[in-house]
């Protein structure tokens, strides 16, 4: 009689529901009562990146073809994938590995929380060092400014165009607090100019990703 883990990989479903406004995937673990949240994946390498999801209460290897989940190109992010994992078990693995060879993976363990939305990022630490960061969606929209969290792939500080916040600075791997910002060009990540009306509106809040080279992600919160 097969236990619970290996019946649980084979009855991973993924479900795609397609609209003008672009795709959204939904991705099942087993059945039974779910606890779930919305993912969006960040890749902001130089590789183009497959992420995967996998219940500790599946087997095998997280890697796995039976646990991709979205690939996702250098720079770019991914639409929304709404995850659902059985209300028992909130531990899950969570990995990006490089889409072409197959060589360069990294993986965390987390416990989620029921309607927590998650940021994943795949990112370069010194350039050659590939690492794989997991944190919440946050909303913080204000009428009249951006509100702004900075995700960056080193140490660099933050110029808001205001003399009063000459000591922010972004720590690599970790985001920020949420910044206000009056203009499109009010923020400065190191040398790098973040031109927010790009990608952005006044009054909603985004996820800036900046890594030293000048690359730049914004996202919606």
């Amino acid at each position: 009689m097969p236990g619970k883990s290996y019946m649980l990989k084979n009855l991973l479903t993924l479900v795609i529901c397609c609209s003008l406004l672009g795709c959204r995937i939904e991705v099942n673990v087993g059945l039974g009562v779910y606890d779930d949240g919305d993912f969006r994946f960040i890749n902001n390498t130089d590789l183009t990146m497959t992420f995967f999801i996998k219940n500790t209460l599946q087997s095998g290897n997280v890697f796995d073809s039976d646990y991709e989940i979205v690939t996702v190109n250098p720079q770019r992010l991914s639409n929304d994938v709404r995850y659902r994992w059985l209300k028992e078990n909130a531990v899950n693995q969570i990995a990006s590995q490089d889409t072409n060879s197959r060589m360069i993976g990294q993986s965390l363990t987390a416990s989620l929380r029921d309607k927590e939305d998650y940021w994943v990022v795949s990112w370069l630490l010194n350039q050659s060092n590939y690492r794989l960061s997991l944190f919440s969606r946050r909303q913080n929209d204000t009428a009249g400014e951006f509100q702004v969290r900075i995700f960056a792939n080193q140490t660099l500080q933050i110029d808001l165009n205001d003399p009063s916040t000459a000591s922010l600075v972004a720590e690599a791997g970790l985001v920020t607090p949420f910044y206000s910002i009056a203009q499109c060009d009010d923020l400065t990540v190191g040398d790098i100019a973040v031109d927010l009306c790009q990608a952005g509106e006044i009054g909603r809040s985004y996820l800036v990703i900046v890594d030293a080279n000048g690359q730049v992600v914004i996202a919606r919160e």
